[in-house]
C-alpha cells in the first residue's frame, strides 16, 4: 500500500480528515488479523479502533521502512494481545455465577460465525495455533508479502515458509480447496462505515500537535 504513505503525509501536515482514507484502506486485513486472535467479532472492533487511535497519535514515528499496513498491523497484534491478557486476568477473578452469565454471548458469538458464509473454512482457520493461524492469516487470506509477513510477526521468512506449509495442511483437513482465501472473514459496508465514523470521531477531538513527534 505504498500510495498510503502520501495519505499519511497530508496527514502529519494537519488534514486529519485524511486519515479515514487510511481506514478505508485497512480495515478488511485488519479485521481478519483481529478477529483470528480475539475470536469474537466486538472485541475485534475494539481492538481495531484503539489500534487506528494509537497509530494516528504516533503517526510521526512511522518511518516508512515497511509498508503502512505493516505498521499498524505490529500495533493491532500488540492490542490483541494485551486485551486478551486483560480477558484472562478477568475471567480469574469472576465467580461462577458471573461466568454463566456469559455463556449465553459465548455462545452466539460461536453460532454467529458458523452462520456466516464458508463457515467451515472459517473455523478451520480459527482453530490453528496462533503462531500458524497468524501465519496463514497474513500470507493466504490478507495476501502480505513473505517479508512483510515476517516483519510484522518477527519471524524470518524460512520460519514463515514453514508454518505456512504446517497451516495448510492443517486446514486442508476442512475443505480448503473448495473456498477461496480471499473471501473469508468478510467486513460488510455497514460495519466497515461504523468503525470509519467511530475512529474518525475520536479523532476529531485530538489536537494534530497531541500526535507524538
Amino acid at each position: 500500500m505504498v500510495e498510503l504513505n502520501t495519505i499519511v503525509d497530508q496527514v502529519l501536515r494537519g488534514d486529519k480528515s485524511q486519515f479515514r482514507h487510511i481506514i478505508k484502506a485497512c480495515n478488511l486485513p485488519l479485521y481478519r488479523v483481529a478477529i483470528v486472535m480475539m475470536k469474537n467479532e466486538a472485541d475485534a472492533e475494539d481492538a481495531i479502533q484503539s489500534s487506528y487511535l494509537k497509530a494516528f497519535l504516533h503517526l510521526p514515528s512511522f518511518r516508512k521502512e515497511s509498508s503502512f499496513l505493516t505498521w499498524i498491523t505490529r500495533i493491532l497484534i500488540n492490542e490483541c494481545k494485551m486485551a486478551l491478557r486483560g480477558k484472562k486476568k478477568m475471567t480469574g477473578l469472576e465467580d461462577g455465577e458471573a461466568k454463566q452469565k456469559e455463556t449465553p454471548d459465548e455462545n452466539a458469538n460461536e453460532l454467529m460465525f458458523k452462520n456466516q458464509m464458508y463457515g467451515l473454512l472459517q473455523q478451520a482457520i480459527l482453530s490453528l495455533p496462533e503462531k500458524y493461524r497468524l501465519v496463514y492469516t497474513f500470507r493466504e487470506v490478507n495476501e502480505m508479502p513473505i517479508d512483510e509477513t515476517a516483519l510484522a510477526l518477527g519471524l524470518t521468512k524460512e520460519n514463515v515458509k514453514v508454518r505456512l506449509h504446517r497451516a495448510k495442511s492443517l486446514v486442508k483437513e476442512n475443505i480448503l480447496n473448495k473456498i477461496p482465501a480471499q473471501e473469508l472473514f468478510p467486513f460488510g459496508n455497514s460495519r466497515c462505515d461504523s468503525v470509519t465514523e467511530r475512529v474518525m470521531r475520536s479523532i476529531a477531538m485530538i489536537p494534530v500537535f497531541a500526535m507524538e513527534s
